[in-house]
């Protein structure tokens, strides 16, 4: 029982050093979101970039999460986790508007901009290589 503690602890350790690299692009996209606004400098490019990154971050948990808990933080594992993570958005969402999805089964709604979807994808890519 210990055991398994002591690889359950360890498994969390690595996976919240892993996404270290994902959180710390979110103050960067906060800076340019402030500096962009309409009180600030009003610069509509910056604005972009920020929702930019708002918006790839499930892309960027699963690479970082892919990469952080491969043993030797191949890239290859970062490729991998967004080819998974875009296996499971296409075939998780709604095909059409019946609210069904590949399965057969209702579809899981918010599914494209998920970031547990990006950290679970990250996960199975690592654990791939």
């Amino acid at each position: 029982m210990k055991n398994l503690i002591n690889q359950l602890s360890h498994f969390l350790q690595t996976l919240g050093r892993s996404m270290l690299l994902a959180i710390s692009v979110m103050p960067c996209a906060a800076i340019l979101n402030r500096i962009s606004s309409d009180d600030m400098l009003n610069i509509l490019f910056l604005k972009e970039a920020a929702w930019t990154i708002f918006a790839i971050l499930p892309i960027l948990f699963a690479v970082s999460v892919a990469g952080g808990i491969t043993k030797d933080k191949h890239i290859a594992a970062g490729v991998s986790s967004v080819v998974v993570y875009e296996i499971l958005v296409r075939t998780l969402k709604a095909t059409d508007d019946s609210g069904i999805n590949v399965f057969g089964k209702i579809a899981a709604f918010n599914v494209e901009n998920n970031i547990l979807i990006g950290i679970i994808a990250g996960i199975i890519a690592g654990f791939l290589l």
